[in-house]
């Protein structure tokens, strides 16, 4: 995957002794993950919206929206209202709880070992579509399952 357009890159392309790690860090910036990530995420809520049963949207739906350097995700219903807000910081992007502003987690950018743009939460780094799965798992699909029975 390319570290600044998303996209799948050759085989070949893998990173190598000649592997020119100072400019592929130098893209994966806080403003580029960022942007990237507001991008995926938009894609993640019309998928999900997309699968939605006919007695789901009924009962509760998504919503979105940004401001500056921050973009957030909310799921309301009858019974439901969770929302993760997405914070540019110097270092990567952090998630809070957009309810209470409690952090959930941070993600500070770094290189992996094949050269691709991740984050890291902890000691693990992350690819973006798992970052992206640990901070809107709940309120795509676990806070959903609690009251579609």
């Amino acid at each position: 995957m390319d570290t600044v357009t998303g996209q799948q890159k050759p085989i070949a392309d893998t990173p190598g002794k000649d592997y020119d790690w100072v400019s592929a860090r130098s893209a994966c910036s806080p403003t580029q993950a960022f942007i990237r990530l507001r991008e995926q995420v938009g894609e993640d809520l019309n998928k999900r919206a997309a699968l939605m049963v006919e007695a789901e949207k009924e009962k509760y739906r998504f919503k979105s929206g940004s401001q500056d350097w921050m973009f957030w995700v909310s799921v309301q219903g009858d019974y439901i209202d969770k929302a993760v807000s997405f914070h540019r910081t110097t270092t990567g992007i952090e998630v809070r709880d957009a309810r209470n502003d409690a952090p959930l987690m941070e993600g500070k950018l770094t290189l992996g070992d094949d050269g691709e743009c991740k984050l890291k939460v902890g000691e693990k780094a992350y690819s973006f579509w798992q970052f992206r799965k640990l901070a809107l798992e709940d309120v795509l699909f676990t806070s959903v399952a609690k009251w579609s029975r």
